[in-house]
């Protein structure tokens, strides 16, 4: 790290201008200010190179610290030779306890050759969706509002379809379709209630909105001193299926409301054999 000036304060912090960041003498970022706090951690690089069919040879590179107020910062600077450069600004946030945290993830590359390497089936789906600028845009977090009450956000915006399968294997994995939603939950004794927002971003998607959908679940419990059990699982949905833009079919909604209510009665024989006998009932509209 190379710089034009720079001062240190008070042993603890460093303020830097004219930053030109280099790799084996090779420079790979500007910045015209930045501010380091020398006191709480040091700044780190990762360097991930490799091979990909689709992708050719690349280099992920991540310059990764920790800013003053103490979110967690990592700057993306990629190379792959059949696709050109990308580039992304993640932000990372959360507290020792867990109360919350979370995370704000971006990212842009510009692709040379987006629909090469791709099978006739697929190269006809993504026709029209997918061209040289791919990008995306993720929010997640988790916050404990109190000890009972909890919100989670996941929101994913993308520029087409197979972005994440292309730039975000391990993502892709676990998720083919991720989901926009914000959902609040609270736990009493007894009883589970929440309430979730669900709502398509990306219009080549097919989805199911959720606007809202309320729940209220109560797990298996004992009813006063007698041998019976009981536990229930309600929702109630105010839904819209949207279909993919491309499809050309039409969207549609309705509203459900579904109960179900169980009473068990454990039983145990010879010491080993448990028999539960159970008696439910189970509603929809």
């Amino acid at each position: 790290i190379k710089a034009r000036e720079a001062r240190v304060i008070d042993q603890k912090t460093i303020i830097a201008r004219g930053v030109v960041f280099y790799v084996g003498g090779v420079p790979v970022m500007y910045l015209p200010k930045w501010k380091k706090n020398i006191s709480s951690g040091k700044a780190d690089f990762d360097f991930v190179p490799g091979y990909g069919s689709r992708v050719g040879a690349y280099l992920l590179t991540a310059f990764n610290y920790k800013m003053d107020c103490g979110i967690m910062s990592s700057t993306h600077l990629d190379y792959r030779s059949s696709r050109g450069a990308g580039v992304g600004q993640d932000f990372l946030w959360g507290d020792p306890r867990l109360s919350y945290r979370g995370a704000l993830r971006t990212y842009y590359a510009y692709d040379q050759s987006p629909l090469e390497k791709r099978n006739e089936e697929e190269q006809k789906a993504l026709d029209g969706l997918i061209d040289n600028d791919r990008y995306r845009i993720r929010l997640s977090d988790v916050h404990e509002l109190t000890e009972r009450d909890y919100i989670t956000t996941e929101l994913n915006y993308l520029s087409d379809p197979a972005v994440i399968e292309d730039f975000f294997d391990e993502e892709y994995r676990d998720n083919v379709q991720p989901e926009n939603r914000v959902t609040l939950v609270h736990r009493a004794d007894k009883f589970t209630a929440g309430l979730e927002f669900n709502k398509r971003l990306n219009d080549f998607y097919d989805n199911v909105n959720r606007m809202p959908e309320a729940t209220l679940n109560a797990p298996r419990m004992q009813l006063g001193e007698s041998p019976f059990y009981y536990e229930s699982q309600n929702a109630a949905s105010f839904l819209e299926k949207e279909f993919a833009e491309q499809s050309g079919e039409e969207s549609y909604d309705a509203f459900r409301g579904d109960t179900g209510h169980k009473v068990f009665y454990p039983t145990k024989h010879f010491g080993f054999l448990n028999v539960i006998p159970r008696a439910g009932y189970r509603g929809t509209y």
